[in-house]
């Protein structure tokens, strides 16, 4: 028997430097976003939004083509385990000098394989009954291959999140600053009343976009969710959801231009009922807009599954997940109040309500019951003036991205005579997300916890949204 037959084929790829190789790429990619992002470098955050966007695409192929020569390589390593066995069983039969050299040289083989004596009789004996697999190495192959493979799909779909978060980002801040940098040559060159500054009065734009925006992105989750309850072929699938990546992503850059011109002229606004418009609309576009990072994660995320060796396999268990579950989410919301009918409604303590507001006085508080930090603010009703305060129990949402000057609308539990009000005072307690309970029957949400590896919708689960916020201006 010659030496050079039982040469193991998986050999021909070299898996490891290559996938190490993308990986730390993708690495070093996002550590370059946090660096950039930390110290506001937008211009340098929207160019690198770019090389996300590439490098997305390079892990999806990757994913791809490794499957591709990956199948083949199974198939060879079947077929020669399969024909091994069969020569080893008439090995064991034959009875002469050829017979026994042949012998003698399968079990050298698989000592040098093995490194391990036991272990090399063990499969020799195996080979020789025609059971079993040949060589432990093509079994490592297919375990170091089926590792790689999922860390690439988990690279490629964080990845492509973190290029739409750097485009978003990046132009918010630009547009913003592009206006105040306007603004403050006109200064230069004449005086100009508040009636003169630069104010995007014309709501109809972003109301349009935020509409847009919604009907895209429903429309995609929708579209997905029945081609799951149908079992559409698993090509038809990748399809719709490649399409849904191109359709979403030119939302990216139209808002993130808006937000940051709009938010910064609302600052210059002095009509109030404009300013609340404004307002609402800003934070309709920031909504939504972060519900279409969702579908395009999971679109992505699709995409990179539907490349995989096993991608039958992906895609019934991601039909079995439509099996027993609504589409709609079920994340509650509470009953819409007016800030200021607040303390004269009929509701109890504990009672759920929605409101929506300014942002003021966001501040980190020891909170004595249970001993622990909290996020208190005040939410303001421009309109009538009205405040009411605000507790996120445990957790910072500055960190999250809250902050003073934005507008946020929330659900939460009406609260009486606790320990962080004033006296006779009442309050909200921002209600958490259960998306880990709210999965098990709600597809959006099972899609929403799912995702929470490459994008977060809910951070730290506050059921709330809010408009983004943009850098200091002028400091």
């Amino acid at each position: 028997m010659e030496r050079s037959s039982l040469l193991p084929i998986y050999q021909l790829l070299d898996i490891e430097e290559s996938v190490d190789g993308l990986l730390k790429k993708a690495s070093d990619a996002a550590n370059r976003y946090e660096t950039l992002f930390r110290q506001g470098k937008w211009p340098a955050l929207k160019m690198h939004a770019e090389v996300l966007a590439d490098l997305e695409m390079r892990l999806h192929r990757e994913v791809a083509e490794r499957a591709s020569i990956g199948n083949v390589l199974r198939d060879l390593l079947s077929e020669r385990d399969a024909g091994l066995r069969s020569i080893g069983r008439k090995l064991r039969e034959i009875d002469t000098p050829e017979a026994d050299s042949d012998r003698k040289a399968l079990m050298e083989a698989l000592t040098e394989n093995y490194a391990d004596a036991d272990k090399a009789v063990a499969a020799y004996e195996n080979i020789l009954n025609g059971i079993g697999s040949v060589f432990e190495r093509g079994n490592n192959f297919a375990r170091i291959f089926n590792i790689h493979e999922e860390q690439l799909i988990s690279s490629s779909v964080f990845i492509g999140a973190l290029s739409v978060l750097a485009r978003l980002t990046s132009i918010l801040n630009l547009s913003a600053e592009k206006l105040f940098t306007y603004e403050q040559k006109l200064k230069e060159n004449q005086d100009i009343s508040s009636e003169d500054r630069i104010r995007a009065v014309d709501n109809s734009v972003l109301t349009n976009l935020a509409e847009n925006i919604k009907e895209e992105t429903k429309t995609g989750f929708e579209i997905l969710y029945t081609m799951l309850t149908k079992d559409a072929d698993v090509r038809e699938f990748r399809a719709a959801a490649s399409n849904i990546i191109t359709n979403v992503s030119p939302f990216t850059g139209l808002s993130a231009k808006w937000l940051g011109t709009y938010l910064y002229a609302t600052n210059g606004t002095e009509d109030l009922s404009v300013r609340v418009e404004m307002l609402k609309s800003a934070l309709a576009v920031a909504e939504w807009q972060n519900r279409a990072v969702l579908l395009r994660t999971y679109a992505s995320f699709i995409v990179a599954n539907t490349g995989s060796r096993d991608i039958n396999r992906w895609y019934s268990h991601e039909k079995k997940r439509v099996e027993k579950r609504r589409f709609e989410s079920l994340i509650p919301t509470g009953v819409y109040m007016e800030i200021d009918k607040l303390s004269n409604s009929s509701l109890y303590d504990g009672d759920m309500v929605q409101i929506e507001g300014l942002v003021q006085n966001l501040r980190i508080m020891d909170d004595p019951q249970p001993p622990k930090f909290s996020s208190i603010f005040e939410l303001t009703d421009l309109k009538s003036g009205s405040i009411v305060k605000i507790r996120a129990h445990m957790f910072s949402l500055a960190a999250n991205g809250l902050c003073n000057g934005g507008y946020c609308r929330l659900n939460g539990f009406l609260r009486k005579n606790e320990s962080w009000l004033d006296p006779d005072g009442i309050g909200i307690d921002v209600d958490r997300v259960s998306l880990s309970v709210l999965r098990s029957d709600s597809w959006m949400d099972d899609i929403t916890y799912r995702m929470k590896e490459y994008y977060t919708l809910y951070l730290n689960e506050m059921n709330l949204f809010n408009t983004p916020c943009i850098s200091k201006l002028g400091d």
